[in-house]
C-alpha cells in the first residue's frame, strides 16, 4: 500500500457516515475542516485600508452541507 502525506478517513468511518451515523459524519467533517477553511477564506479590508484574511462562515457551512449530501449519495461497491 502506498503511503500518503496525510491521514485518510478510515473505511469503517466512511461506511458508517454513509449509513447516517452522526458521530461518523462529524468525524468526516472534522477531517476536512482545515481544507474547507482554506476554501472559505476571503480577503477583507478595514476602513484604514488594511487587508486581512478571514473565514466566511456561510461559505464554510455550505461546504459542510455539500459534504454531507455527497456522503448520502456515495456508493460503496
Amino acid at each position: 500500500m502506498e503511503k500518503t502525506l496525510y491521514e485518510l478517513v478510515p473505511y469503517e468511518v466512511i461506511e458508517k457516515a454513509i449509513n447516517g451515523d452522526v458521530e461518523a459524519i462529524q468525524h468526516v467533517i472534522q477531517h476536512y475542516s482545515r481544507y474547507m477553511n482554506s476554501l472559505s477564506q476571503k480577503n477583507l479590508s478595514d476602513t484604514d485600508g488594511n487587508t486581512y484574511v478571514a473565514i466566511d462562515e456561510e461559505i464554510k457551512k455550505c461546504l459542510e452541507i455539500k459534504l454531507v449530501i455527497s456522503l448520502s449519495k456515495f456508493k460503496i461497491a
